[in-house]
């Protein structure tokens, strides 16, 4: 159950992009925030040392600003003083910011891609991989806006246009894409919202020639058969999953789809024309399809979606969700990581 949202913030507008979608997430949870900073510098009481930061003042006194406007009876924002808490560790490394995050109590971490100056938290994914690496967090990864709106303006917008009551999660047959399956299910079940299974596949040259034979040509005809054998294959696997999730979850509506083509570009259209509360995915699937790689489909997606990307990432051992249940483990800040 997802009780405690940690919201990471470094002083940028950049990084406060992410509350007007936070605040939303946060009410439909009936969920408190923590407002976290990690700073590599030790604390200063003067705070000289942060004046040529983008807030210019301290992460205490920012995050306090920013707990302030929060909490503010005329603001729009409507949190009450004690869901909201705030905390800045010193002396660590953003790397560092789920471990942090878990030991305040938080279920999920919430960050945008882009920082301070503008600096991509992906750079080449290596920053949001050491993250996601070093904690047992399931992480939500959202694009910032452009340009930020003013308070007012963003909560209107959100609420003019909501995400759509549903998650996506995003399956390729192999277990360790499973693992993204625990915490979706979690929040979906908790919100009393759909589920959308979805798997993208593809022909495989070398599966074409396995059923032509040595006397390889082009062949439509061919091709389609592979796909409809492949589509099926699929359907079965993600409806013998949406099975294993109602035995946990009796009540969760659980819809599967199957699309043929790029992975990333269909999974791109299929969440841009639906809008969902978020997109799942594991951080370490098969054929690199969840890793936070340069060229993954992960990494395509938390950089060009404008949908929210919730990323978990896959114990040592994991053996499946089903298993994994069946173990007591759901992928929620579980040892073994």
């Amino acid at each position: 159950m997802i009780s405690r949202i940690a919201v990471a913030l470094d002083g940028s507008s950049l990084s406060e992009s992410s509350l007007p979608y936070i605040y939303y997430l946060a009410k439909l949870l009936n969920a408190k925030l923590l407002l976290l900073q990690v700073s590599f510098w030790p604390e200063d009481t003067t705070g000289a040392i942060y004046m040529d930061s983008e807030a210019g003042i301290s992460p205490a006194n920012y995050l306090t600003g920013v707990k302030a406007i929060l909490t503010d009876p005329a603001s729009p924002w409507q949190f009450q003083p004690d869901e909201v808490q705030t905390k800045v560790v010193y002396k660590k490394s953003v790397l560092e910011l789920g471990d942090v995050a878990l030991a305040e109590g938080a279920d999920l971490l919430v960050m945008t891609t882009h920082g301070r100056s503008g600096l991509s938290l992906l750079i080449m994914g290596s920053i949001a991989k050491s993250i996601l690496k070093h904690t047992r967090l399931p992480v939500i990864l959202m694009r910032p806006e452009e340009t930020p709106l003013k308070a007012q303006a963003q909560i209107e917008a959100i609420l003019a246009n909501p995400p759509a009551p549903l998650a996506v999660a995003t399956l390729d047959g192999s277990l360790e894409a499973e693992a993204c399956l625990g915490p979706a299910s979690e929040i979906c079940a908790q919100l009393d919202i759909p589920l959308y299974l979805l798997e993208v596949v593809s022909p495989s040259l070398a599966g074409l020639i396995g059923t032509m034979g040595l006397s390889y040509s082009y062949n439509e005809s061919e091709e389609q058969k592979e796909i409809q054998k492949i589509r099926k294959e699929a359907t079965t696997y993600l409806e013998q999953v949406a099975h294993h999730l109602q035995d946990v979850y009796p009540h969760l509506k659980v819809e599967v789809t199957v699309l043929v083509g790029n992975p990333a570009k269909q999974i791109e259209d299929f969440t841009g024309g639906i809008h969902p509360l978020f997109v799942a995915m594991a951080t370490h699937a098969r054929g690199d399809f969840g890793q936070m790689l340069p060229g993954s489909v992960a990494e395509k997606i938390v950089r060009k979606s404008r949908q929210p990307v919730l990323l978990a990432r896959v114990p040592r051992g994991y053996r499946g969700f089903n298993l994994s249940m069946e173990e007591g483990k759901n992928g929620m800040a579980e040892d073994g990581y």
